[in-house]
Formats: C-alpha cells, sequence, structure tokens
C-alpha cells in the first residue's frame, strides 16, 4: 500500500511517523513550503525521520498513492484538492485531515467523488505528537468502510459516524464549544477571582458543585438554566456589572447573560411544563429551540 500526504505538517508527519512504525514503506509528500530555503531542512529532517519521500509536485502524490490524506492548513484545503482532483482515480481514498468546516468538506467531497475515488472526512481528536496516527478519528463519508478496512491492521484508531460528508468535523466543531468556551469561562472567572483575592474559595466552590459524573451535570444546568431563565438572567446582569466595574475583561459573562435572556423569550420553560425535566434527552425532546 502507498500513502500520500498533501501537506506536511504536524499532522502528516506525526500520521507518517506512526504508519512507518507500523511497517508502511511507501510514504510520499508534497509539501509547498519545501521550495521555501527557511522550511526545506526541516521538512527534510522530518522525512528522513517518518521514511516519507518529499515529492516536488502534488499531482505525482496524488497520482502514486492509494490512499491520500489532506493536511493542510484549513484555508487551503478547498483549493489543494482542486488541484489535483484530475490525478485521482477509483479505488483512491482521499482523507481529509483538515479542520476546513462541514460546508467546505462537502464541497471536497463532491470534487472527490465525481472522480470516482472515496472520501473521508476526519476530525481528530487527541495530541498528535502524543498519539500520531492513532489518534483517535472521528470519519464519515463515502470512503470510511474502505478506510477502515485498509488501516485496521495499522492500528489506526478510527470510528464511523456516518457517510455524510463533513458530520465528523460538525462533532470536533461543536464539542469546541464547550471544550473551547469553558476554557474562556475559567479564564475570565479566575481573573475575577483574582482581582478580589477569592481564587482558592472560589475553585474549591466549583470543583464542590460540580464533584458529579459530568452526563448528570448536562441534564442539570441545561434543564435548570432553562426553569430559572428569568432569575439567572437577572443575576447575570449584576456579575456584568460587578466585572464593568472593577475594569474586568467581560465577553464571556455578557455572551452567557444574553443566551440566558434569549432562552427566557423562547417559551422553553413552558414546553418543558414549568418542572425541573428528567435529563438532558427530555429536555431537548420538548424544548422546542
Amino acid at each position: 500500500m502507498i500513502v500520500g500526504f498533501l501537506g506536511f505538517g504536524e499532522a502528516g508527519s506525526n500520521i507518517a511517523a506512526g504508519l512507518s512504525s507500523e511497517g508502511i514503506r511507501d510514504i510520499y509528500a508534497f509539501d509547498v513550503l519545501y521550495s521555501n530555503k527557511e522550511y526545506k531542512e526541516k521538512l527534510k529532517e522530518k522525512a528522513e525521520f517518518t521514511g516519507t519521500v518529499l515529492l516536488d509536485n502534488a499531482h505525482e502524490v496524488a497520482a502514486i498513492a492509494d490512499i491520500i490524506f489532506l493536511a493542510v492548513p484549513a484555508n487551503f484545503a478547498i483549493n489543494s484538492t482542486i488541484n489535483i482532483v484530475d490525478s485521482l482515480t477509483k479505488g483512491k481514498i482521499f482523507v481529509d485531515v483538515t479542520t476546513a468546516s462541514p460546508q467546505e468538506k462537502k464541497e471536497i467531497s463532491r470534487a472527490v467523488v465525481e472522480k470516482g475515488a472515496s472520501y473521508v472526512d476526519s476530525a481528530m481528536l487527541g495530541a498528535l505528537p502524543k498519539y500520531q496516527h492513532k489518534v483517535p478519528m472521528l470519519i464519515s463519508g463515502n470512503g470510511c468502510d474502505q478506510f477502515i478496512q485498509k488501516m485496521k491492521a495499522f492500528n489506526m484508531d478510527l470510528t464511523k459516524v456516518n457517510e455524510t460528508p463533513g458530520a465528523a468535523t460538525s462533532i470536533k466543531y461543536i464539542r469546541s464549544i464547550v471544550t473551547k468556551g469553558l476554557q474562556a469561562i475559567l479564564v475570565e472567572a479566575l481573573q475575577a477571582a483574582q482581582y478580589f483575592s477569592v481564587e482558592d474559595v472560589v475553585v474549591e466552590s466549583i470543583i464542590e458543585s460540580m464533584d458529579m459524573p459530568f452526563e448528570e451535570i448536562i441534564n442539570r444546568y441545561v434543564g435548570s438554566v432553562i426553569i430559572h431563565s428569568n432569575r439567572r438572567a437577572h443575576e447575570m446582569e449584576n456579575v456584568l456589572s460587578m466585572l464593568k466595574q472593577a475594569d474586568i475583561p467581560s465577553t464571556m459573562t455578557e455572551a452567557t447573560m444574553q443566551k440566558i435572556l434569549w432562552l427566557d423569550q423562547t417559551n422553553a420553560r413552558e414546553k418543558l411544563g414549568g418542572d425541573m425535566p428528567k435529563d438532558w434527552k427530555f429536555t431537548l425532546e420538548h424544548w422546542g429551540l
């Protein structure tokens, strides 16, 4: 089996290193930075370490490889695909590991499938330097089953979502609302706690209030914010006022207040019967949002 990479940065080189360690010997890559003197030596070092042959043309990689990983920055994903799409043929698997949007991945998939190749949208959910090719990947697209079949001997961690291109990426994007949003909220809260010299008490209180399985946190928090949206919106107005008076950045607090105000205007509370829902699934079935 011949593996190719379009883009040989962190994603491409780490996946290549892992596949090489599993015994894959025919690995080729193209990176536009190879023509840049500043990056050429670094790319050569990566190639030597991973047993990868660097080619001067993206078309060559697409033409020679059975499995092609698209691993370029997201803003170049569509153009990089269009550039080589004429080199794709039936039987080839095009694996898009970029962070391009779900809509862009649908567009890329159409271009790939029209040439008879198979498309895989891959969302990587871990640290590449640590996991390399074993990084957990959610995958979607018409090439999923074929990709899993070919790569199961090489210990890749692949979970099929469905055959809709962009579906895997949508999961990663939606997770980021929570993971990145929580990071930003914690930064804002700790800034405020430090200003008022109450950081230890605040952190201890947060830990205590969240000392439960995370699904229970989802059940409680999503339901209660709807049931008590009016009161909590006013509370967040007061919190926002406090932060502004202290000249503390309050982006996340203001967004929280606006979201709760919006919830209060949706009649979701009435649709839930005015009582605390039993779990998040019940909430989603009845909130009418």
